[in-house]
């Protein structure tokens, strides 16, 4: 998803063409996931964006906006503690990043240019910069075709 096409007056569900769901809602959580998918993309929060990010919801477009908010301040509380919007993108699972490799390098990027002090945090991020993308773009083509890698 570019950017620029992703109209920020619109809500997540509209860019998914999904309807907007009116409750009861069997959890609060599910509650909160529904009001942010309802939101117009400008209005959401870091809060919303960790939320949805965590549950894996519309990544194509709430990475995007998590990293840009991450950039402006990487340590920021969303929800539970300092640096949880960060911590959910870097929990996001390698296959997105392996479809999203601009995302991935965009991140990894920010990270050439700034030291976390948090030392859980330090070790997500080392992680995340040991991701081998084109590796596993490989990998997800030989496992495809039953091809064993060279």
């Amino acid at each position: 998803m570019s950017d620029s096409a992703m109209r920020l007056e619109r809500s997540l569900n509209w860019h998914l063409a999904w309807p907007d769901e009116k409750g009861p809602f069997a959890t609060g959580m599910i509650e909160r996931i529904n009001k942010a998918l309802q939101k117009p993309i400008k209005d959401l929060n870091a809060g919303d964006l960790r939320q949805l990010v965590s549950q894996k919801i519309a990544l194509e477009y709430t990475v995007p906006l998590a990293i840009d908010a991450i950039c402006r301040n990487p340590m920021q509380y969303s929800s539970y503690y300092e640096g949880d919007l960060l911590s959910a993108c870097l929990e996001i699972e390698l296959s997105f990043w392996a479809k999203n490799p601009d995302q991935h390098a965009r991140l990894k990027s920010f990270f050439d240019t700034v030291r976390v002090f948090d030392t859980e945090l330090q070790a997500q991020v080392k992680t995340f910069f040991a991701l081998e993308i084109a590796s596993t773009n490989d990998a997800a083509v030989n496992k495809a075709t039953k091809r064993k890698p060279k």
